[in-house]
């Protein structure tokens, strides 16, 4: 992607469509070259990293990310919320999931 045309936008845009065409791995490696280019992540960008993380469990990174969503308060985000329901339970973690 140009420089001049990367926003918060243009990356979610991009993790969205990965995972929501089953491209779990797709995600992962453009997040990385979101944060690598110092985007912030938003609710957006989490419900596509935790989609991608329960599609092919990836439950330590997906922890990770649930930690830096309680850290900037983004898991009062219904999306985010279920988003992590989701993960959990595909995970086998069904007691973290009811928690959440």
């Amino acid at each position: 992607m140009p420089v001049h045309g990367q926003n918060l936008v243009s990356w979610n845009s991009m993790l969205n469509s990965f995972a929501a065409n089953g491209r779990p791995n797709e995600v992962l490696t453009v997040f990385r070259e979101m944060l690598g280019v110092n985007f912030a992540p938003d609710g957006v960008t989490i419900v596509s990293v935790l989609t991608a993380c329960a599609e092919i469990g990836a439950l330590a990174l997906g922890r990770r990310v649930h930690v830096y969503a309680e850290k900037v308060v983004l898991v009062d985000n219904s999306h985010v919320s279920n988003a992590l329901i989701n993960l959990y339970a595909k995970c086998g973690i069904v007691n973290d999931a009811r928690l959440i």
